[in-house]
């Protein structure tokens, strides 16, 4: 359950819109554009790099939460320097 709370604050990112005169692409997260007008080459390893990372962070999340999940939860919603605004 707690890769809920992850997925929610850092989406998987994916290709959208591409320009192909310049070779280029968008690259959005589902509520907007994480950046525009990258070479799409580029773009696939940034988005392959962030992806690795969100998955660790759920591979964390999770065994901490069966760990200690009290930890977790009081650490998740009292720590707002982890939570993005």
């Amino acid at each position: 359950m707690r890769d809920k709370y992850i997925y929610e604050e850092y989406q998987y990112w994916f290709i959208f819109g591409e320009n192909k005169k310049r070779g280029t692409v968008d690259i959005s997260n589902g509520e907007g554009d994480v950046a525009t007008d990258i070479p799409k080459d580029e773009a696939i390893k940034l988005i392959k790099e962030h992806d690795r990372i969100v998955d660790k962070l759920v591979d964390v999340a999770l065994e901490w939460s069966e760990s200690d999940n009290k930890a977790f939860t009081d650490y998740w919603y009292n720590n707002k320097s982890f939570v993005k605004d």
